[in-house]
């Protein structure tokens, strides 16, 4: 033979076996591993599970339309959660090792010593016709395992002790903790029995607001009645102690109750909810009783402290409150005027249609909306009883309306004499008569000048080409030839610091008042403007020059200005730090003798 053909079919055989091995290595199944126990259990389809732990009653829960309910040894709603892990442990359960039939049959002694005569609990399994019987028996010598037996297979298991952290023990660990079984959607109406006082809430569908109807119809508190509700759905259960109280109510505090709030969906009862006294051991706690379930337990205590409160205390706490946008606010105070929308930020005031100041309005609006009541002075009035309040002939009243005409008011509220440092108080739409702060009504507009736009002008410095300051007959002037450049003209007197004259004449030009003092020609003289006031003017390339005056000193500190709209005057108070730089930079001069 060839020595080359045989070297070369050793070659071919050598690298066939290797494949083979290869093959056969990669190709054997991975380990499982033991199988589990109870390999037909499926926890989604259980419909039943008994658990008989040694020596105590039997605990069963049944699930029906999806949710678990205790049936012995005691009706009541189960925890889904403990019932769904009890369930999943169990068909997942791998033993470790296990103990066979012909290993049993050498112990005579063998359901003794493996903990079987009797186990530590049985547990009966029912998935439709399907049941399954589980024998819990004791623990191993280092107590980190647990000895199961499927009844029907004569095998012991031996698995995690971990299981027995999900057998109950009694019917109190498969008990659901939940004090109310009841979803706020479907809660539209609230009665509640406070140390014998009845008041009672209503709200049209799930998402309106709150409303009181009994002792009198008004407005809620919505937040407070949520927030409260939520609190109370969500009361868990400390302690069940005892499922017949029978003669025992009296000393729970539940006979009569000192608390108790029924929860509805129209007429029908949703849920009747009883609140007593507190356990001696556990200030924190009251004890609390389910009617539907009957049980007394012990319920935290802090979040019922809002359902103890008066029925005052679940009003709405503002005279306002928060409104849609209005489209007009009707003023009748000092003046009768009228807020017209013009825009997303912009208003009008009528009569004189003149721009009003965005800040200005929305502080108005805030004002009405976060007004709060500070007194409930009378539920019902009648109109006999209203001039006793100043409320026959309002000294204010505010409406906000979504257009024009009368269908079309969203909120309307009047002020009437005032008492001590508040005032007395109505809304249209209802009979009671309310007290406000003094101070909150004294920040709303009580008149249209008030509220005008308070940037006077907005004017580039480069249209500026002349600047005057006059006192009496005296005159100084300051030509502007550039950017930052300016001279005095001929006849003027003193130094001029070009840098800080242009900035004082930017901030002349994009005046904006601090306050407005009020518009007229009797202002003049009450105001400290004299016969020959100290005036400021700026000469424009574009057109007429801006005018302010100058008057006396304000309250503020800051000087009275003004300027003349429509052939009227405007007074004002003038920011102090311009004013600082006009006196400083541009300088009045001195009257002539």
């Amino acid at each position: 033979m060839n020595p080359r053909s045989t070297w070369f079919w050793i070659l071919t055989a050598a690298t066939l076996l290797g494949v083979i091995l290869v093959a056969r290595r990669f190709s054997q199944p991975a380990p499982t591993g033991p199988q589990r126990i109870f390999t037909r259990l499926q926890p989604s389809a259980v419909g039943s599970i008994s658990v008989r732990p040694a020596g105590e009653l039997e605990i069963r829960a049944d699930r029906t339309n999806g949710t678990w309910r205790l049936i012995t040894p005691l009706a009541y709603p189960a925890q889904e959660l403990k019932i769904g892990k009890l369930l999943q442990s169990l068909a997942s359960l791998r033993p470790a090792t296990q103990i066979s039939v012909d290993e049993l049959r050498t112990r005579p002694r063998a359901k003794e010593d493996y903990g079987f005569d009797p186990p530590q609990a049985s547990i009966v399994i029912r998935e439709g016709d399907l049941r399954t019987d589980i024998l819990v028996g004791a623990l191993t010598a280092p107590g980190d395992q647990l000895f199961v037996q499927r009844v029907g297979d004569e095998t012991l298991y031996v698995v995690d002790a971990e299981l027995l952290h999900h057998i109950p023990r009694s019917a109190n660990d498969w008990r659901d903790t939940g004090f109310v079984q009841v979803d706020i959607q479907t809660v539209n109406r609230l009665t509640v029995t406070n140390q014998g006082k009845v008041f009672a809430l209503q709200r049209a569908s799930n998402g309106a607001p709150w409303r009181l109807t009994v002792p009198m119809p008004a407005r809620a508190n919505d937040q407070k009645i949520q927030q409260a509700l939520q609190s109370l759905l969500g009361l868990s259960v400390q302690e069940f102690v005892s499922d017949n109280p029978g003669d025992e109510l009296e000393s729970f505090g539940l006979q009569p109750a000192r608390l108790e709030i029924g929860l509805w969906n129209g007429t029908n009862r949703l849920a009747r909810l009883q609140f007593g006294s507190s356990p001696t051991n556990h200030t924190d706690r009251v004890f609390a009783r389910n009617l539907s379930q009957g049980s007394v337990v012990s319920v935290p205590l802090d979040p019922l402290s809002a359902w103890s409160d008066t029925v005052n205390e679940y009003r709405d706490p503002f005279l306002v409150g928060a409104t849609p946008e209005p489209q007009l606010v009707e003023v009748r105070a000092d003046e009768t005027f009228t807020l017209e929308r013009r825009g997303e930020q912009k208003w009008q005031v009528m009569p004189g249609n003149f721009p009003a100041d965005a800040v200005l309005v929305k502080q108005c609006l805030s004002g009405l909306a976060g007004m709060r009541i500070v007194s409930y002075v009378k539920d019902v009035v009648t109109p006999p009883d209203l001039p006793a309040f100043g409320l026959a002939a309002p000294r204010r009243e505010y409406a906000l309306k979504s257009g024009p005409g009368t269908n079309t008011i969203l909120a309307q509220v009047s002020f009437g004499t005032n008492q001590e440092d508040r005032v007395f108080a109505r809304r249209a739409d209802e009979n009671s008569v309310y007290t406000v702060k003094l101070a909150e009504l004294a920040r709303l507009p009580a008149t249209g000048w008030g509220l005008r736009e308070r940037k006077l002008w907005d004017i580039s410095p480069d249209q500026v080409t002349r600047v005057t300051m006059q006192q009496g007959n005296a005159t100084r002037q300051m030509i502007r030839k550039g950017s930052h450049d300016w001279a005095l003209a001929p006849g003027s007197q003193g130094f001029i610091n070009e840098l800080a004259v242009e900035e004082t004449v930017r901030g002349v030009c994009q005046l904006a008042v601090a306050a407005w003092a009020g518009r007229g020609e009797e202002l003049r003289s009450r105001l400290g403007f004299v016969e020959k006031p100290r005036k400021l003017i700026v000469e424009l390339a574009s057109g007429d020059p801006l005018i302010v005056e100058f008057g006396g000193e304000a309250p503020s500190t800051f000087p009275y200005a003004g300027v003349t709209f429509d052939q009227q005057l405007w007074a004002f108070e003038f920011p102090w730090p311009l004013y600082r730089d006009i006196v400083t930079y541009l300088g009045f001069p001195v009257e002539k003798p």
